[in-house]
């Protein structure tokens, strides 16, 4: 579901930096919700299985701001990027950057290739 979530999210997500017309964005950008609900659902359980228990609390508290200060990078990266380059190229660009991930992250989160983790 996760890399899934994130391939069909992206190739919504580059669908929608070509669109021209606002119906068309609108039900794009909802497949796109969509999508990214699902791995938002998803990744939470992966994190947590390959965490031991007794590392969880101090995993989680360097994940979380990492994860926002990237969030915080990346707008600031493509408010910077809009000044120069059109806003569709910048949809394009992360978009095929999120295909990239979902496509790298089949081999390793097949069921055969994930090793159970013994909760301690």
């Amino acid at each position: 579901m996760f890399w899934l979530g994130l391939v069909a999210g992206g190739a919504c997500l580059l669908g929608f930096s070509r669109l021209t017309g606002l119906p068309a964005a609108v039900g794009v950008l909802g497949l796109v919700g969509v999508a990214f609900g699902a791995v938002n659902a998803a990744a939470p359980p992966l994190l947590l299985a390959s965490i031991p228990q007794r590392l969880i609390g101090r995993v989680m508290s360097v994940f979380n701001p990492v994860q926002q200060a990237a969030n915080i990078a990346s707008m600031a990266a493509a408010g910077a990027l809009a000044a120069t380059v059109p806003v569709r190229a910048i949809f394009a660009a992360g978009a095929l950057l999120i295909i990239a991930a979902g496509l790298a992250l089949i081999g390793p989160l097949r069921p055969d290739a994930v090793p159970a983790t013994p909760r301690c």
